[in-house]
């Protein structure tokens, strides 16, 4: 887990440190205490200094405490005046001989301490927040417990601290009794995969992350697109690893979603997002819902980077579906597995003809209960048809890609490129038709006396439409009806979703092409409004919709609204 690693930001860090503690170290031998270390004291001793260096420390200044032998590691991070973070290492940071078993960790938050996670009020590593002014005490008491029964720490003077200040270097505590940790630029690296490397140029640090891309995708080769950028396909998508050219850090990216606008809804979720991961960026920019996330590499750290891309992966597969399935939108599956994509649309495509098939089924049993009088909507019979080829296409078209894949078929780039790109549209096509089977569904039932089957059918429509994610106003409105009876059913659907979904409105028609327009507004009141020709009629809540839907139907009688072939 990454998001929250040490030197994730190339500014400030909040609550972490910028450096994996130990990283430089280059013996796997146990540490030699140095000529003129401190003479050994208690835990006790130990402890209370520990309580006060804690209680002074300043905000961006980091003390970091780690056994010498074994690399395992507690560290604090002042945050504000009064903030303190104490983290304790996981196994996020630990090569597969050190990594704490199940009953460490059980025993670790036994002790108080938070399990790992990616949020923003969260780290990789075990984690709690204190007071510093009232607190430090406890907190250096948690700390000193875990060094010892957790990480097997014997006596103080197995320990060493790295204490500084995130603009003014190296901090010097004499008052803790135990070794201080010397740093240095350049350091040997050890045999197999190095703890971490100075960078002193961009083609270094490409270079560095191109072997690490080669390791965690267990591939010989990685290419770079034309942007510069390395490609990793996730399930949902695509993230790029881009180099900057400006300092030593590293940028990654995704794609969310695309062909979504910028409305309130999406836009408060985006905040939301952003205050909950606390290292990561969500925006929206020209159409696309973007992710990223900054990670700083002086030195360069290959657990970080592993870390930071297989959380920042995890992420982006968990949020791009939430989204998409309250905003709408479409997946961005650029650069991603071409039988990935695919398969993804026909699913789509199968979902909606499942939701759809039921909604019809039981609208037309619904609507043909009382066969001298049924409820006139025989076009949901129509829309039941563009749904189930819609679906059939996309289907058809995934399977083409399978077929390329396996070789049963050839296809240029440019013609697999437009099987994906078919399956997809169809996907919205049939996802678009289950829609209207919603919406018309709410208009048959507008024709019936209240009961349990009808709140059931209901709720299942009104279901449908809400958790597509799409707003009226985004979706073309169309008209099948041959009557003006039939004409009444899918208007009286239109006005129930309109009043399913609140403050919003939809203009019928085109005055332009010199049709008569009319228009429909539900306010915050559940108020209906119908404009036409500078006349309003209003209907209050709660609204019966058979008489507006009856009014509308004859305007659009009148003035030319019905289909061309009825």
């Amino acid at each position: 887990m990454a998001t929250k690693i040490v030197g994730s930001k190339p500014r400030r860090p909040a609550r972490a440190t910028r450096e994996k503690p130990g990283s430089h170290h280059t013996s796997r031998e146990p540490k030699v205490a140095r000529r003129g270390a401190p003479a050994t004291q208690s835990w006790a001793t130990f402890t209370n200094a520990l309580a006060g260096v804690l209680r002074v420390l300043r905000d961006d200044q980091f003390l970091i405490l780690q056994h010498m032998r074994s690399r395992y590691f507690v560290q604090f991070a002042a945050d504000g005046r009064t903030g303190l973070r104490a983290e304790a290492v996981s196994n996020t940071y630990l090569s597969r001989k050190k990594k704490l078993d199940d009953t460490k960790m059980a025993k670790l938050q036994r002790m108080g301490w938070n399990s790992p996670g990616p949020k923003r009020n969260q780290s990789p590593n075990f984690y709690r927040d204190w007071n510093k002014a009232t607190e430090s005490s406890a907190a250096a008491d948690l700390a000193v417990v875990t060094l010892r029964r957790i990480f097997g720490v014997a006596r103080p003077s197995e320990l060493e601290y790295w204490a500084f200040a995130v603009k003014g270097g190296e901090i010097l505590l004499p008052t803790l009794r135990i070794n201080q940790e010397r740093r240095t630029a350049k350091k040997q690296k050890p045999k197999g995969e190095p703890l971490a490397t100075s960078i002193s140029s961009r083609e270094e640090l490409l270079a560095e992350i191109s072997t690490s891309l080669k390791s965690i995708l267990k591939t010989k080769d990685i290419v770079a697109d034309n942007d510069g950028d390395f490609p990793v396909g996730t399930k949902h998508g695509t993230v790029y690893v881009r180099v900057s050219e400006k300092n030593p850090s590293v940028r990654l990216f995704s794609l969310l979603v695309r062909d979504v606008r910028p409305e309130p809804a999406l836009l408060d979720a985006l905040n939301r997002l952003n205050t909950e991961y606390r290292y990561l960026t969500f925006e929206h920019d020209r159409g696309f819902v973007v992710i990223r996330f900054d990670l700083w590499c002086s030195p360069f750290v290959p657990a970080h980077f592993s870390g930071a891309l297989d959380t920042f992966c995890s992420v982006v597969d968990e949020v791009a579906n939430d989204l998409r399935s309250r905003f709408g939108g479409d997946e961005n599956v650029a650069g991603a597995d071409p039988l990935w994509a695919a398969n993804l649309s026909a699913e789509r495509a199968t979902v909606a003809w499942l939701k759809g098939e039921g909604l019809a089924r039981a609208s037309d049993i619904m609507r043909l209960r009382d066969a001298s009088s049924p409820i006139p909507a025989p076009v949901i019979d129509q829309w039941h048809q563009k749904l189930v080829e819609a679906t059939t296409n996309s289907v058809r078209a995934a399977d083409a890609v399978l077929e390329h894949i396996n070789k049963e078929a050839r296809f240029t780039p440019k013609q697999l490129a437009v099987q994906v790109a078919r399956a997809a549209e169809e996907a919205n096509a049939a996802e678009r038709c289950c829609r209207t089977l919603a919406q018309l569904t709410l208009g048959i039932t507008s024709h019936t006396e209240w009961c349990d089957e009808t709140a059931r059918l209901e709720r299942a429509a009104t279901l449908v439409l809400a958790r597509s994610g799409v707003q009226l106003e985004d979706e073309e409105t169309v008209f099948l009806g041959r009557d003006r009876s039939e004409l009444v059913t899918e208007v009286a659907g239109l006005i129930c979703r309109m009043l399913t979904q609140q403050r919003c409105g939809k203009m019928i028609g085109d005055a332009q092409a010199g049709r008569p327009a009319i228009e429909l507004v539900v306010d915050d009141k559940s108020n209906l409004l119908v404009r036409h020709g500078g006349e309003e009629r209003r209907w209050d809540a709660p609204v019966t919709v058979i008489e507006p839907a009856g009014y509308v139907a004859d305007f659009l009688s009148e003035h030319g609204g019905m289909p061309p072939d009825a």
